[in-house]
């Protein structure tokens, strides 16, 4: 399973690339190169990193992931646009709120797995309203920021940023069904 969710990663990571590069009229050269780029760090990340995947993804596992990355995109987002709050300070007001659930509550077993998914819908929440036309947008792409979550839960451990690149490709992939619907 973990070579068919590095290699939807690295294809979303290609097209986002190729889009930027054509969008600023790159030349065939630059975009094989991207694509020379990018087939070596599928292989680097397939044949070096030693991801470890369970097996088994429970479906109440992904159900609870969607519900708090939707929880905490929601709440950035209600922060933006109608207490008109910086996304900044948004964001880490729904994170330092997440982050004290595990000492409020010892006892729950997935407190200590809630402030990650609350800080990964926080970026998603701080999306740019020209990009997300409104809380259908925010609540999709939430959904899809905890599925994302639950299938790379296993990888990129000790590398920054995976967060916020959940949250990226969950933005992206709504937009681009938007587009592809209407």
């Amino acid at each position: 399973m973990h070579f068919s969710s590095l290699t939807l990663f690295s294809v979303l990571n290609f097209y986002f690339l190729l889009g930027v590069f054509l969008r600023t009229g790159a030349e065939p050269m630059n975009i094989f190169l991207l694509s020379l780029l990018c087939i070596g760090m599928v292989l680097t990340l397939r044949f070096q990193l030693s991801l470890k995947h369970d097996n088994h993804v429970f479906f109440f596992e992904i159900v609870r992931a969607i519900f708090f990355v939707v929880i905490g995109a929601v709440l950035t987002y209600y922060l933006i646009q109608f207490l008109h709050l910086s996304v900044v300070i948004s964001s880490s007001i729904v994170g330092l709120g997440a982050s004290f659930v595990p000492s409020v509550n010892r006892k729950w077993a997935f407190a200590s797995q809630l402030p990650p998914l609350m800080y990964c819908g926080s970026f998603v929440g701080m999306t740019s309203p020209i990009i997300a036309n409104g809380l259908g947008f925010i609540i999709c792409s939430g959904a899809i920021a905890g599925i994302f979550f639950v299938i790379s839960r296993n990888m990129f451990h000790g590398i920054g940023g995976k967060l916020g690149a959940v949250a990226l490709w969950a933005v992206f992939v709504t937009y681009f069904l938007i587009i592809f619907f209407n």
